[in-house]
């Protein structure tokens, strides 16, 4: 990950961010812009204040990952995997399904944005919202073309709890909020990265409510383009895919773990940090019950 600053207040907070990492730093440092050259061809350089690179993330392609992992559990540790499969209803022992009625000691239940179908009363109580994002991704880049490591900037510094504790983010809030009111009240920032086929993904919004929009806004579209335009410039802006995507999130955390009756755990809310913390969060889980 790339996370560029333009302005000296996008400086100022990668700076406190680095500072309070103290000497557990994990191989973040500031890169220089001949640094920056060298490893990814589409960012902008001119007027680029500071560049924070982070060797130790990791971007999954959900659409492939969530082609290929099923097979993989099922082939490496012989899962049985059951697709179009309705559960109806759960309790200690058991869970409810059009094929029957399964026994299991442990059950969790990971509903997404469907939360309400399984014990709705808990969820109710719970905080958690339904969040809709728009994104896009580009026609497959030239070969001669270098995205790089993923990529954010000044908006992606408001919204990730990762700089909230750090000096001159309220100053930052404070600039966006007058000179792109459009973007911060839309739920704007940008991440880039590319697919294993070379295209490249931009996003994205956020839109709260229980009852989401099914169409969506042009305006956010050309938002997101516009935003992305002050740091990077691609050999080709075909955009061949615009889709809106919905998951569930906590105003204040990060997960929701809830046990509605003895061996059932509602695993929810781990909001657009999903592909990044699933796999860390069951391995947790799997520790914490001696597995």
């Amino acid at each position: 990950m790339l996370a560029l600053a333009f302005h000296a207040d996008e400086q100022a907070v990668l700076e406190s961010y680095l500072e309070q990492l103290g000497p557990e730093r994990h191989g973040r440092r500031f890169l220089s812009k001949t640094e920056v050259g060298n490893i990814t061809s589409i960012v902008k350089t001119d007027g680029l204040r500071a560049t924070l690179h982070s060797p130790t993330e990791i971007v999954v392609d959900p659409r492939e990952a969530i082609r290929k992992i099923p097979d993989y559990l099922s082939q490496r540790y012989g899962v049985d995997v059951h697709r179009a499969t309705a559960v109806h209803g759960a309790g200690t022992g058991r869970v409810e399904t059009v094929d029957g009625v399964w026994r299991a000691n442990e059950i969790f239940i990971c509903s997404g944005t469907e939360f309400h179908s399984l014990f709705p009363a808990e969820f109710a109580a719970s905080g958690l919202q339904r969040v809709k994002l728009q994104m896009l991704r580009t026609t497959p880049q030239p070969a001669s073309c270098n995205p790089g490591p993923a990529l954010c900037s000044g908006l992606t510094f408001i919204r990730y709890p990762a700089f909230q504790n750090c000096a001159g983010l309220p100053a930052l809030q404070t600039r966006f909020e007058r000179d792109l009111p459009f973007h911060v009240n839309s739920g704007i920032h940008v991440l880039v990265t590319r697919t294993g086929t070379g295209e490249i993904t931009i996003g994205d919004s956020h839109d709260y409510s229980d009852t989401l929009d099914p169409f969506d806004s042009e305006a956010v579209n050309q938002a997101l383009l516009a935003y992305f335009g002050t740091f990077a410039k691609l050999p080709q802006m075909e955009i061949q895919e615009r889709w809106h995507g919905v998951y569930a999130k906590h105003p204040t955390t990060t997960d929701i773990l809830i046990s509605p009756e003895p061996g059932v755990t509602i695993v929810n809310g781990l909001s657009g940090a999903g592909m990044t913390l699933a796999f860390g969060l069951a391995e947790e889980l799997a520790i914490a019950r001696g597995w």
